[in-house]
């Protein structure tokens, strides 16, 4: 049923077989319910010879019958149910007029705001957030939860009673410093909060892109200390080359020294020696 997506799949199924029961009595049917889409629907294969013998042929009009027969089933378990084929769409309205037309899609009736623990909660530590209440096309509550929904509310005058989408539009990423115990390591923590827009019926009427499941970003863990111990490591690094290349420094001058004294002690020697010889001639 179009506009209807959160009916439960058991009363789906009930209203299927109800309409198919009544229409074909003598026929054997399989059913299936789909309910891993947006919309959650049935699967109806129908067996054209009947118990007696007999087949049957299916016309357009039968078809129109069922739908009007599934949204009677769905609207007598609660529900809002509107055949909006062609042919009927104009009779629908009027069998069945519907309390939202006249509003933008997916708008929805604001009953209450304000600030409060995230979920109402007593415990201490819980921050604070806001929230905005919805009233929903069944007459349920649905509550968002946010920090951002705050100035949009301020920022375009929304209140009680307007009409109003709110959607997640993109993502605010927040850095926090997280440290285990067990390993006693310093974690940086990069949380993506979501950040809403909102259109507003007569005051603020756009489209909007709500950012979908695939593109919204995940928590991402960093080790803090990482650089550090790099950074060490190089010096530790860069310290030993040091020391060796000053130790060779130290051996060459030592090597530089000491080849410079043997020059002289040779040198030395050699005068002795001539001097040693002339004394010799003479």
């Amino acid at each position: 049923m179009k506009g209807e997506n959160n009916i439960p799949v058991d009363d789906i199924k009930n209203a299927a077989m109800k309409t198919i029961k009544e229409k074909f009595p003598n026929n054997l049917f399989i059913l299936a319910i789909h309910n891993d889409t947006d919309n959650p629907h049935c699967h109806l294969d129908l067996k054209t010879v009947d118990c007696n013998g007999n087949r049957i042929k299916i016309a357009p009009v039968d078809l129109d019958d069922l739908r009007n027969e599934f949204a009677t089933n769905l609207t007598e378990l609660g529900y809002k149910a509107t055949n909006f084929s062609r042919k009927q769409k104009e009779f629908a309205r009027d069998k069945y007029p519907d309390p939202w037309d006249g509003h933008k899609p997916h708008h929805y009736k604001i009953t209450g705001y304000g600030k409060a623990k995230y979920n109402f909660s007593l415990e201490e530590h819980v921050e604070e957030s806001y929230y905005v209440k919805f009233e929903t096309r069944k007459g349920k509550e649905t509550i968002l939860w946010g920090k951002h929904l705050e100035k949009l509310m301020e920022q375009y005058n929304i209140t009680n009673g307007d009409w109003a989408r709110f959607t997640v539009t993109d993502q605010e990423a927040v850095v926090k410093k997280i440290y285990d115990k067990k390993t006693k390591q310093w974690y940086e923590k990069t949380v993506y909060k979501n950040v809403w827009d909102c259109s507003v019926e007569g005051k603020r009427e756009v489209e909007l892109k709500p950012l979908s499941e695939s593109e919204k970003k995940k928590s991402e863990y960093k080790i803090l200390g990482e650089e550090k111990s790099q950074a060490s490591n190089i010096t530790l690094q860069s310290q030993t080359i040091n020391k060796r290349q000053n130790k060779n420094g130290v051996s060459k001058a030592r090597a530089l020294q000491n080849t410079q004294k043997t020059d002289k002690i040779q040198s030395s020697d050699s005068k002795e020696t001539a001097v040693k010889k002339h004394d010799f001639q003479r």
